[in-house]
């Protein structure tokens, strides 16, 4: 549980969950070595060492409890007055490490000692099965860290965040220490000390021998499980929650070698060659892993395919993840958990006494620290996935080898080792890790391989991630970290924009455009850099700064330089790889912008990019009145997790807004002090301009469309939805996201907002636009750009007769055709509510005044039309009032839609008068006889939301 929690506590000061695991597991491995050490050394002295024991956990609780605050303020200092100290980026990353290790290695310690302390009271207890009493010791404490990790991610951090997980620990060590101290009492033996002679009688080379074995096979376990889960991640996805399965897994193959070897490993009698065979066996099973790995991205294919995307479905989804982690690590690691109480008890049978608990223990997770390092910065690198797992079956294959050797069977040794060398050239052979798959993101869309027409032009385990870079039969080049697709530009010479171009463009541009001034930037993640080319289209900017924390991901980017040299080559651009907390600390510099890149909180470490911690930080960088924009992507979401990034920002700056950026991806704009003008597009540079034109954003209408709300108006509903704002020690979106995007939830109904058949943002905002002619430019990004368009051709057919484009939907096509005939009636009103409803929005006060002007000439003034002429001035007081008369005289037999749209027009009236509880009466008067046979829209929920929260103040 402990080894969990100080991985999230390490990632956020570290910037990548991949360095916090990678330092948490050789921190963790090398605190229990010396602990194991220690108490091993020591034990022989302790009259008690179940008293020991139980005085340790209770030090392991009291440090456990105190280790947030602990965190809190090191951090804290470390932030204020260290970093910002340093002289160099090595420098800030050398005293991370150290203060990271500072901060658990002592806790490591005591964890380590605690093994062999109660491993000498039960060796003492029961002298003549030591290794029964070793195997089902190291089976139930496996067990008990995979039960630990699962419910720590699973259940307590969801519920408790961080601080009260650690707590739940430390009350577990609290209460073994408690259950321990009751039962030493009076439990005073002798220990196993070393047999007279042991040392002169040829059992010193045995002991060599199986400590040497020991850290041989430590190194070689951490090689698999360094190696197994960068794999796997690419088939589970880069999840905390992926991570835990798998490592879950891992911890129980280990449980239930020593649940396996129990009642074995007493009357074994050659164990120095059992040993040696149990290596040989896991080398060859490590080697059984690649095409059951393999197999694998089919077996998530089917799951993803066929099971549902509800509750229950997610529990099996993460069950199924669970089975096939388990199936890649558990052969493996049931014969490296036979091998510690093997080793052991081969000592203790050789008199070595109960010391040889703390060696083995030590050299054995000595070693994991070797492989571990090894694993990160050559074997991966060097080797890659496939070639680390060949490397650390070969250590196996070569000291099983030996200690056949040494046990007098070097002929089935040389035999053993050939059928493995026969085996691992199969494997190569046989086994091909095709990039196709490795990047497919099976765990997302249920496909085990890329597109057909795409082909892999990059490929690179990367430190924290595997970076791909695919290019389609267009020339659309995308760049995916772990399978998931991050950006994508169309680098053909006269292309269209590719599916995301808009986002990228606009991430840039927007704080450009709200600060044209800015003098300088920084933008959070390469990306494909574009976004760092649109900020380097400003001549006012002097300095563009990008970070980075994954080097093949600036590798990568160079792929665009048809798009995006001035990323590379412009001397106002500078690229640091490093994470960015630690960068704003140590520079200690305020910008005009800060721009972050990143999106997916599921992935794990990417959530503390979205946390008010974070958001308080990147305030502190900026200048006064400077701009922050966030992507925030609206698929794989909901509107919950949307609301715990806002709840999170809402306090940390002074004025903020949400734009479109497509479809799929709004953008969030804050400023720090004052509140955010009106942005522009008259100061523009030619080259911004061309870019956003390339978008569809050529007018100040265009620009006004991408709007979907500011602060004033989003944060009483989303802080009506009772979320907590994200925080980095009450991680909400860490913790769910993940099942968003298994469920493949969206909250693609914020764009209602702006695409709404009622003029929300006008009345709720005060926004007025008069005798304004209405300039839209159509764009396959956005929707509501589409929709303007409709609403301008209407304009024109129904003024001058112009004539309607053909992509006009033939409702709204018959219904304008209605307006214009001497038709009146039922007919006429139903006509004049659906041209309505596709104009009210986008169109100005004053052409919408004449077209009603127009519209009511041939049929006169109705209820109908006075409610459209209320809303098209945005007089709240006259809506409220009509649509009152027209739901007290409604069929609620008839057509539902009118129904509805009358009521949330009423609502809407009163809100924007303040009157918000007549909104919520009128909603509970009509509901159930409006939405009886269907849900109320986003729309409805919105306006009820607002309707039970505070009153917006004045527009």
């Amino acid at each position: 549980m402990y080894e969990s929690i100080w991985t999230h506590y390490l990632k956020l000061f570290l910037g990548h969950a991949a360095y916090a695991q990678t330092l948490v597991l050789a921190l963790f491995m090398g605190g229990l070595a010396a602990g194991a050490w220690l108490a091993g050394k020591w034990s022989q002295k302790i009259k008690n060492p179940l008293a020991a024991y139980a005085l340790v956990e209770f030090i392991l609780g009291v440090w456990g409890w105190a280790f947030h605050y602990e965190y809190v303020a090191a951090t804290a200092f470390a932030y204020d007055s260290v970093l910002p100290a340093l002289p160099s980026p090595f420098s800030v990353g050398v005293f991370q490490y150290l203060l990271s290790a500072a901060l658990i290695l002592p806790q490591t310690i005591l964890l380590g000692s605690t093994f062999p302390l109660i491993s000498a009271a039960l060796m003492r207890a029961f002298p003549q099965t030591v290794g029964y009493s070793l195997s089902m010791l190291y089976f139930t404490n496996s067990l008990g860290g995979a039960a630990g990790i699962i419910a720590s991610g699973f259940l307590l951090v969801p519920r408790f965040g961080l601080p009260g997980t650690l707590l739940a620990a430390a009350l577990l060590n609290g209460g073994a220490g408690f259950g321990a101290w009751l039962v030493s009492r009076g439990s005073e033996s002798p220990a196993l000390i070393p047999k007279e002679g042991a040392e002169k009688n040829g059992t010193t080379a045995l002991r060599t021998v199986f400590l040497a074995a020991a850290f041989v096979t430590g190194a070689s376990s951490f090689m698999y499980e360094v190696g197994w889960l960068r794999m796997l991640s690419l088939v589970l996805g880069a999840s905390t929650h992926a991570f835990e399965l798998m490592v879950g897994a891992f911890i129980l193959g280990l449980a239930f070698g020593g649940f396996w070897i129990r009642k074995r490993i007493d009357a074994i009698a050659d164990k120095t060659a059992f040993a040696g065979y149990v290596q040989i066996a896991m080398g060859l099973l490590a080697l059984a892993t690649l095409p059951v790995y393999s197999h694998s991205f089919e077996v998530m294919a089917g799951i993803i395919k066929n099971l549902p995307k509800t509750g229950g479905g997610y529990i099996a989804f993460n069950a199924a993840s669970h089975l096939i982690a388990a199936a890649v690590m558990v052969p493996a690691a049931l014969c490296a958990g036979m091998t510690l109480p093997l080793f052991t008890a081969a000592l203790v049978s050789g008199g070595h006494g109960e010391k040889s608990i703390g060696e083995i223990y030590a050299f054995n997770t000595a070693g994991a620290i070797a492989g571990v390092a090894f694993a990160i910065y050559l074997g991966m690198p060097l080797l890659g996935l496939k070639g680390l797992c060949l490397a650390g079956a070969a250590l196996d294959a070569v000291l099983g080898c030996f200690l056949l050797y040494f046990a007098g069977r070097s002929r089935r040794g040389a035999s053993a080792l050939a059928a493995f060398m026969a085996a691992g050239l199969a494997a190569v052979v046989a086994v091909p890790f095709k990039a196709e798959t490795l990047a497919s993101g099976v765990y997302r869309n249920g496909s085990p391989s890329i597109d057909q027409s795409e082909r892999i032009v990059f490929h690179k385990d990367g430190r924290t991630a595997t970076v791909t870079l695919m290019q389609d039969a267009n020339g659309t080049l995308t760049v995916a970290t772990n399978g998931k697709p991050d950006a994508s530009i169309n680098i053909l010479p006269g292309s269209p924009p590719s599916s995301d171009e808009s986002t990228q463009t606009l991430l840039g541009a927007l704080p450009l455009l709200f600060n044209p001034g800015a003098e300088s930037a920084v933008n959070i993640g390469m990306g494909s850099g574009f976004t760092t080319r649109v900020l380097l289209a400003s001549p006012s900017l002097h300095t563009v700064e990008t970070i980075e924390i994954e080097p093949a991901m600036v590798e990568a980017a160079r792929r665009y330089r048809a798009v995006a040299a001035q990323s590379f080559d412009d001397p106002r651009s500078h690229i640091h790889l490093g994470d960015a907390k630690a960068y704003f600390a140590r520079n200690r510099r305020t910008y005009d912008v800060i721009v972050s890149e990143p999106s997916n909180p599921w992935v794990s470490g990417v959530s503390g990019l979205f946390s008010k911690e974070f958001y308080s930080l990147v305030s502190r960088n900026l200048n006064p009145g400077g701009i922050y924009v966030q992507w925030v992507h609206l698929y794989e979401t909901d509107a919950l997790l949307f609301a715990s990034i806002v709840n999170a920002m809402d306090d940390k700056f002074s004025d903020w807004a949400v734009y479109s950026a497509h479809m799929s991806d709004v953008i969030i704009v804050a400023r720090k002090g004052g509140t955010l003008t009106e942005p522009s597009l008259s100061n523009t540079s030619p080259e911004l301009s061309f870019l956003l034109a390339r978008v569809g954003v050529r007018s100040p209408d265009d620009l006004r469309l991408l709007r979907l709300g500011g602060k004033h108006l989003l944060s009483a509903f989303f802080n009506e939805t009772g979320v907590p704002p994200n925080s980095d020690y009450f991680p909400y979106l860490d913790t769910n996201a993940v099942k968003a995007r298994y469920l493949q939830t969206s909250f693609f109904a914020l764009n209602e907002l702006r695409a709404s058949p009622l003029p929300l943002l006008d009345m709720l905002e005060g926004a007025r636009r008069g005798n304004a002619i209405t300039q839209v430019t159509s764009s396959p990004f956005f929707m509501q750009h589409r929709y303007a368009v409709h609403a301008q051709s209407l304009r024109d057919f129904i003024l001058t007769g112009a004539h309607l484009p053909e992509d006009m939907p033939n409702d709204v096509r018959e219904a304008a055709a209605i307006l214009n005939s001497p038709v009146c009636g039922p007919v006429h009103d139903k006509a004049l509510l659906f041209v309505a409803r596709n104009t009210l929005a986008f169109l100005s006060e004053g052409e919408l005044a004449r077209l009603w002007t127009r519209v009511s000439r041939s049929c006169g003034k109705s209820d109908w039309l006075q409610l459209v002429q209320a809303l098209s001035a945005r007089d709240a007081a006259a809506t409220a009032t009509t649509a009152d008369k027209l739901l007290a005289t409604a069929d609620f037999g008839g057509d539902a839609r009118l129904n509805a749209y009358v009521l949330k027009a009423g609502m809407l009236g009163q809100i924007a008068q303040g009157e918000n509880g007549a909104a919520l009466d009128l909603f509970n008067k009509y509901e159930a006889d409006i939405f009886s046979n269907t849900s109320p829209d986003f729309t409805a929920v919105y306006l009820r939301s607002l309707a039970e929260g505070p009153v917006l103040p004045s527009p």
